[in-house]
């Protein structure tokens, strides 16, 4: 008899089957807790972006390795939004390593077989499992998962994400490690980090207190990303004294639902706000929006002209300067050339201190010796000098000459280079100059003294030829043989 064959629905039930098993088999891949004893190696294949650990009870977020920006080949540990591959947390990157292993017995640690101990997490008491929360924070608990031992939250890198507190304990700091914010009193602030002594502010967020005040020995002043498009400071949790209002401030979402925030530090110094519309991230907040206002738009040394197109303060040229000028170290080491410019001034000078000077010569005498200067920019109306005490950064182009600056340029290798060879070649000329004049003050002196020896002789010949009395000649001995004879 002739086999039948299988009925399309039998086909069809077979092929749910395997499906079912396919995506049990990988949800089990990523674990929704981890407990004590756990340890894991992720692969070093450079094809893998990322590879996850444990995931948030709804799959939105994934605990796990990825490949770390500031170095391709190392893997660094991070809470990711998958639906968008963006980071909302990592470990330090002190912490990255090519061959890292994440070990959790009541706490995190991270190790390289090389390099050994590279960080872990803090919490003085050892916890029982590690789970990731659906608003992406990271939590070490013991039996009562109300009192997290450790959470992600209160370590911050670069972003806040909704709900979340910014205390003045913490610090946000950009993928780039150049700018930081920070909460100072009662106002927070965007620091930058250029290298040098100092550390400028070049935004500054002082609280308006239309709804509350801040009152005195009350507490500090926290921050705090709301879901309804803002972002508040607080001293308690009545009333926000400050508030940050962004494009979709109480905006209605289609459903009514409210949509995954977040607040990043970028690598340019701006503060950014962003909602996630199920696809992408949508820009909904900047804290500088004109683009010369930012601390390094156009690099180092840079000149940031209208409509926010970049020149160079150097060789006034079109585009970044910043690859060509070294700005590290401090203002003299490796030497200098002075840069005067008329027409310039700094993007926040707002927040820079300043002292009065008479002249633009007069401002720039306190800084040509100081190796902690790196420029001033005067204000010839003003009389306002600011010092820069950081390698010198974007400036902006204005139209009025009476604004001017003064800037050390730090030389190039190349610079260097040929500087020490005419040191070297200067060195030899005066060496050469040196043993010239010592020959020729030799030669003279020797000449003089033949000379002045040759005036002495002529004058002791004179003497004793020059005429005297006719009784003299018998007493002379050059006569004595001269016999005196008269003829007629």
């Amino acid at each position: 008899m002739k086999k039948t064959e299988p009925s399309l629905l039998l086909l069809l039930l077979r092929l749910l089957f395997l499906l079912l098993c396919f995506c049990s088999t990988n949800s089990s891949d990523t674990n929704h807790e981890i407990k004590n004893g756990f340890r894991f190696t992720p692969n070093t294949d450079p094809s893998l972006s990322f590879q996850p650990i444990l995931a948030d009870p709804s799959d939105t977020f994934s605990l796990g390795f990825s490949r770390s920006a500031a170095n391709p080949d190392a893997l660094t540990l991070a809470v990711r939004h998958l639906p968008s591959s963006v980071h909302l947390w990592r470990a330090p990157s002190a912490a990255d390593s090519t061959r890292p292993t994440l070990t959790f017995n009541g706490s995190l640690v991270l190790s390289d077989p090389d390099i050994g101990f590279l960080w872990s997490t803090p919490n003085a008491v050892p916890g029982d499992r590690l789970v990731l929360l659906n608003d992406s924070n990271l939590r070490i608990q013991a039996k009562d998962p109300n009192f997290p031992l450790w959470e992600s939250f209160d370590f911050p890198t670069n972003t806040l994400v909704t709900g979340q507190n910014f205390t003045a304990n913490e610090t946000l700091v950009s993928d780039s490690v150049r700018f930081a914010l920070r909460i100072a009193g009662d106002f927070f602030g965007l620091y930058a980090d250029f290298g040098g002594d100092a550390r400028p502010m070049y935004y500054k967020q002082t609280p308006l207190e239309a709804k509350a005040q801040i009152v005195p020995g009350a507490g500090p002043v926290y921050l705090r990303l709301s879901p309804d498009g803002f972002l508040g400071m607080y001293q308690t949790e009545a009333a926000p004294v400050d508030v940050l209002n962004f494009d979709t401030f109480n905006h209605n979402f289609a459903g009514g639902a409210k949509p995954l925030r977040r607040v990043t530090l970028e690598d340019d110094g701006n503060l950014r706000a962003y909602y996630f519309n199920g696809s992408s991230w949508v820009a909904d907040f900047e804290a500088i929006s004109d683009p010369c206002e930012l601390p390094s738009a156009c690099g180092t040394y840079g000149l940031c002209g209208p409509r926010g197109i970049c020149g160079s303060l150097v060789n006034r040229t079109s585009g970044d300067s910043s690859a060509a000028v070294s700005a590290s170290g401090d203002a003299c080491r490796g030497g200098f050339s002075i840069l005067r410019r008329k027409g310039v001034e700094l993007p926040y000078k707002e927040l820079m201190g300043f002292e009065k000077a008479a002249t633009l010569e007069e401002c720039e005498g306190g800084c040509y010796k100081n190796c902690s200067c790196w420029g001033v920019v005067y204000n010839n109306v003003s009389g306002f000098c600011y010092r820069i005490d950081f390698p010198v950064q974007t400036l902006i182009e204005v139209g009025d000459e009476r604004k001017a600056g003064y800037f050390k340029v730090k030389l190039t290798a190349e610079q260097r280079r040929k500087r020490r060879e005419w040191i070297v070649v200067g060195a030899v000329l005066v060496g050469v100059g040196i043993v010239v004049l010592i020959g020729s003050v030799g030669l003279g002196y020797r000449v003089w003294e033949k000379r002045k020896v040759g005036r002495v002789d002529g004058l002791d010949g004179e003497r004793r030829l020059s005429p005297g009395p006719y009784r003299n000649l018998n007493s002379s001995g050059s006569f004595n043989s001269v016999e005196l004879s008269f003829k007629r």
